[in-house]
């Protein structure tokens, strides 16, 4: 699965990790591609916006490169040879073949088309999709390139499809009975865009359903003024209209506009709920004497300023009816999520916008359950609350917690109610609070997750992450105020990182900034810089607004072992953990170490994604942090880095072997006591388990390198096939250089010779020749100084392949030359077969034909004993030109034959079609075309499945020359 996201900073999700896009100008094609809308991109467009008019001597050879490593990217899980499913060659250029649902924009744009496909029969559905359309966004369309003339124009294009998608959004709010909700967005919208005039259409309406008509009536004299001022226009009919419809009282108007009947009444319109002193009669009185109920409004206050969560909000509302009416059974919501994550805030701003639909009362309890002074609600507490809430006189009620229960069921059956039960400790908690009878809504919020509630009570469960960026920004303007926070925006963002966008925290901060007017943004981003890591900047007199103590209401909850584990679990500094590493990390089994993360991710803690791995928010990581500062001796905290280093470093070895790497790294010693490395068991697991930890392993090799309690380039040697295989040559070079800078701190002399020859490899691999060549050289002479043959000879064939591929034909041959006798003098029989064949190389550029067969040939044979397949079918490839060349082509087809059925049998697609290619000239020499084409129409079939652009041209080159007639 692919999810690419435009709408704020080009992202990429596959399967369950993000993707590191790699640089600006990789990143801008895909965002070309996306702004194509799965049209084809030609080659000469790709190139001409990528260079700005201006493309170096390689470009095209660059932008495939480029197109290489995106597709690697999208489909990591990809067959080698298998063709790309996602980014496709297209005549004359390339596509994104992708659903709309996998591009953020593209899904933005279906389901606004939708919401307004529904709109005028079901307003309610429509403003569910345009909730979640307009959810997508985090930022402007296409932000990181929007000054690039390309992007411009469908930035701006998607920025007009938002605005309309919001004003919809506040008609569709308006048409199923949310005024209020449809007043603030359009505040808001006239606010941002006080030139569009159908904001302030929706304004006038709302404020008009509201009972507010004189505001409505100011509204349309304000933006009368300001079309007058800026644009010198008068308003639009629509607007007119509308002054209109208000000021004569043309009901029918009104009416159509709002999409109801009650909107005739603006004071029935504006009624949200019941009054605290409404009371109603009951059915019937029973044996316990109650005469009266009273219908209750316990509902505390809203926050004024909550603004965000749109795509929870949404959620929330499709559990309920989408006519308005009441629920046909009880449903029951429960909201978890990390401490300080707003669960109540979102359940009490919820439960306002929804009261009007439950007409018998709203019910509210704050139970406790994580009271940092033991002060927990308990079930009869809260039941006997609700009760006299109700009307029942406390002589009334029974004393057993049971018989309790059952009154609450009986005196709320019938009625619709809406019951929050906020801060629950589990389901044991509140079980007994739930209603019986249908047409109730439970909200429930806590720190755990309610599996138990899910299973046996049908609760829907909703958990909370942090805000996205522009949800934070607005919750923070919102309270600074927009012109301060408008006056220093960089500040603004840094407050919000520095916060890990937690809400609480966001409010600890937006609380000082407005205690404290005359304080800059920046002074405050300045203070919470200079806490350097720690809590300090978000503590407060309160305990429930000091982010340290509702932590510790979660830690406090934990068991001995659990503490601990989240104590330990914050000293490796990777962005998550996998449950065999944090068993190893911790000492422990494994399958005790999994009950203990179940333990922190239900306290929530700790936050497991849908591929198993576990990782911190950040304010909670250094709170965990703190605490293991406190509570661990520094040598179990150093014992715990060396156990995790260990279990990455055994892991690493096992799976690198898989990979069958010409220099296997150094085999680590025995795993440390309650070290369990991970099984590997052939080299499709390898890759993945390499994928999953590829960020911990780099951070595991810096971490070894920094401290010096191991060294830290043969774990670093481990990592070099999977980034040879994966293409990831930043990781791979700065992998090396950590290693390299360790290796001569320590003045370790093989590690310097290792990591200058895996450095070189990067840089080879990224075009840098000069600087691999220097590399090598500085590896040349640490081997011979070590008297490390085998691992010399590899350096010089190494070196051997840059100068033959740069032309120097003579240097090339002289190094695999000594390469071949360094091999002799490690009785490495492999090498020598590489040295050889290397030298055939050689021989072929010389024209010494006869010689390189000879050479190629004693090469094959070697690779035949040590059943090195690939490395046979290359020897044989090179043989068939050498043979070509000398004109003996019935001898050069065999040989090309040979090395096609070699590369079948290792499924090299990519090596098949030069030598198809090969294969089809020396047919074609020697006098049969209908072979050659067989051979050539197979080349390109491979080239069209693996969209190698310019082995296909030279292919159909090819095969063009065979329909020219012959003179």
């Amino acid at each position: 699965m692919v999810f690419i996201r435009v709408l704020g900073s080009l992202e990429a999700e596959t399967g369950c990790a993000s993707t590191n896009l790699g640089g600006p100008r990789q990143r801008a094609i895909l965002a070309l591609l996306v702004a194509a809308r799965g049209q084809v991109v030609s080659i000469d467009r790709l190139i001409e916006d990528l260079w700005g008019g201006e493309p170096p001597a390689q470009a095209l050879k660059t932008l495939q490169s480029y197109v290489s490593n995106l597709r690697k990217l999208l489909e990591p899980g990809r067959e080698p040879g298998t063709p790309a499913r996602f980014l496709v060659s297209a005549s004359p250029g390339y596509a994104l073949r992708l659903d709309e649902d996998s591009v953020d924009a593209w899904r933005f744009e279906r389901l606004s088309f939708e919401a307004r496909e529904v709109m005028s029969g079901d307003p309610a559905s429509a403003r569910r999709l345009l909730d979640e359309a307009l959810s997508l966004w985090r930022g402007g369309a296409f932000a990181e390139v929007a000054d690039e003339p390309w992007a411009a124009a469908e930035a701006g294009r998607l920025e007009e499809l938002r605005l309309s998608a919001r004003e919809l959004r506040v008609a569709a709010a308006l048409r199923s009975g949310h005024v209020l909700g449809a007043a603030l967005e359009a505040e808001r919208l006239i606010g941002e865009q006080p030139l569009r005039e159908e904001g302030w259409r929706l304004y006038a309406l709302a404020l008009w359903a509201e009972g507010r008509q004189a505001d409505a009536l100011a509204a349309l004299r304000r933006v009368r003024s300001v079309l007058a001022t800026e644009l010198g226009l008068n308003p639009g009919p629509a607007l007119v209209e509308i002054e209109e419809a208000i000021l004569t009282q043309r009901m029918s108007v009104l009416q159509a506009a709002v999409g109801s009947a009650d909107a005739s009444d603006p004071a029935q319109a504006s009624h949200s709920g019941p009054s605290p002193t409404d009371a109603t009669e009951p059915a019937g009185t029973g044996g316990n004497g109650v005469s009266r109920v009273v219908r209750p409004a316990q509902l505390p206050l809203a926050m004024p300023l909550f603004s965000g969560r749109r795509a929870e909000l949404a959620a929330l509302d499709a559990l309920l009816p989408a006519d308005g009416g009441p629920p046909a059974t009880v449903v029951t919501v429960a909201l978890d999520g990390i401490p300080g994550i707003g669960k109540s805030t979102l359940a009490v701003h919820w439960a306002h916008t929804v009261a009007h639909r439950f007409p018998d009362g709203q019910l509210f309890v704050n139970l406790r359950g994580f009271d940092y002074r033991g002060a927990v609600v308990t079930v009869a507490g809260a039941l006997s609350g609700f009760l006299s809430a109700m009307g029942v006189p406390t002589k009334d009620m029974p004393t057993d917690v049971e018989a309790l229960a059952a009154l609450y069921r009986s005196t709320v059956a019938g009625r619709r109610m809406l019951v929050v039960l906020d801060n629950a400790r589990d389901a044991e908690h509140i079980q007994p609070l739930i209603p019986g009878s249908p047409g109730c809504l439970v909200i429930v919020t806590s720190r755990n997750r309610l599996t138990g509630l899910v299973a046996h009570a049908g609760a829907h469960p909703l958990t909370l992450g942090v805000p996205s960026m522009d949800e934070a920004r607005d919750a923070l303007r919102r309270r600074v105020g927009q012109a301060r926070a408008a006056w220093e925006p960089e500040a603004l963002d840094e407050i919000i990182e520095r916060c890990g966008r937690l809400p609480l925290a966001l409010a600890i901060v937006a609380a000082r900034a407005v205690a404290h007017p005359g304080l800059s943004l920046g002074r405050i981003a300045a203070d919470i810089r200079a806490s350097r890591g720690s809590l300090d900047a978000f503590s407060g007199d309160d305990p429930k607004s000091d982010v340290r103590s509702v932590f510790s209401w979660s830690y406090q909850m934990l068991s001995p072992a659990a503490a601990r584990l989240f104590r330990l679990l914050s000293l490796f500094p990777g962005p998550d953990i996998g449950l065999p590493a944090a068993a190893s990390l911790a000492g422990i089994p494994r399958r005790e170490a999994a009950a203990l993360v179940g333990e922190l991710t239900r306290t929530r803690l700790l936050t497991e994604d849908k591929c198993l791995r576990y990782s911190f928010h950040d304010l909670i990581r250094t709170y965990a942090m703190e605490l293991a500062e406190e509570q661990e001796p520094a040598v179990e905290q150093r014992t715990t880095m060396l156990r995790i280093f260990d279990h990455y470093r055994q892991t690493a070895h096992a799976a690198h072997l898989h990979f069958r790497p010409t220099i296997e790294s150094p085999t680590p010693p025995a795993p440390l006591p309650s070290v369990t490395p991970e099984v590997i068991d052939d080299a499709s697991q390898a890759m993945a388990w390499f994928m999953a930890e590829r960020h911990n392993l780099q951070i595991a090799v810096g971490w070894a390198a920094r401290h010096g309690l191991a060294p830290a380039w043969p774990f670093a040697l481990t990592l070099l096939m999977f980034y040879q295989r994966t293409g990831m040559a930043l990781a791979w070079a700065n992998t090396a250089q950590i290693a390299l800078d360790a290796a001569y701190h320590a003045h370790d002399l093989p590690g310097q010779a290792h990591m200058h020859r895996i450095l070189a490899g990067a840089d080879h691999y990224s075009g840098h020749n000069e600087r691999a060549i220097d590399h090598l050289e500085r590896a040349q002479r640490l081997f011979e100084q070590l008297d490390y043959p085998m691992e010399h000879g590899y350096t010089q064939c190494n070196m051997g392949w840059i100068r033959y591929s740069q032309g120097h034909h003579e240097q090339a041959l002289k190094l695999y030359e000594e390469a071949f006798d360094l091999f002799i003098r490690a009785d490495h029989r492999q090498g020598q077969a590489y040295a050889l064949q290397g030298q055939g190389f050689c021989q072929t550029g010389f024209g010494n034909h006869e010689e390189a067969i000879r050479l190629l040939r004693q090469a094959a044979a070697i690779f035949d004993d040590a059943h090195n397949d690939f490395a046979r079918g290359t020897t044989w490839d090179w043989i068939g030109v050498a043979f070509q060349r000398l004109g003996r082509y019935g001898e050069s087809i065999e040989s090309f034959q040979r090395a096609v059925r070699i590369y079948q049998a290792c499924d090299a697609k990519f090596d098949q079609v030069e030598a198809n290619i090969d294969l089809g000239k020396s047919f074609l020499l020697a006098g049969d075309p209908a072979s050659a084409r067989q051979a050539w129409q197979v080349a390109l079939a491979i080239c069209t499945e693996l969209d190698l652009v310019e082995f296909g041209a030279e292919v159909r080159k090819h095969l063009a020359q065979l329909n020219q007639p012959t003179s």
